[in-house]
């Protein structure tokens, strides 16, 4: 049996022009208008958003997350979509 542990090490950071806004932990709120597009390849948003990075979250076993919350500007309730990925926020949600 082989002792050696094998260590997953990224070969390189993602592109910019790959995540735009969806960049590395950086927490904040900015307000993204109607027209502005997250990445390049994404289509326009239709509508003015809210977008809070990193917005940190206890779990019941006490685990602290840290999740990005997109919304419509103002204060009406909406549905909720939760997006969850094994391959980060940001890299899992651009087209490899």
């Amino acid at each position: 049996m082989n002792d050696d542990r094998m260590v997953s090490v990224p070969t390189h950071s993602p592109l910019a022009v790959r995540t735009g806004v969806l960049t590395k932990f950086h927490p904040g709120t900015q307000t993204l208008e109607a027209g502005f597009r997250i990445t390049p390849q994404f289509r326009p948003l239709p509508v003015d958003v809210v977008s809070e990075k990193d917005v940190p979250v206890l779990l019941r076993d006490g685990v602290m997350i840290h999740v990005d919350v997109v919304r419509p500007v103002g204060t009406e309730p909406v549905p909720v979509i939760v997006t969850w990925s094994p391959y980060g926020k940001g890299q899992g949600a651009s087209p490899a």
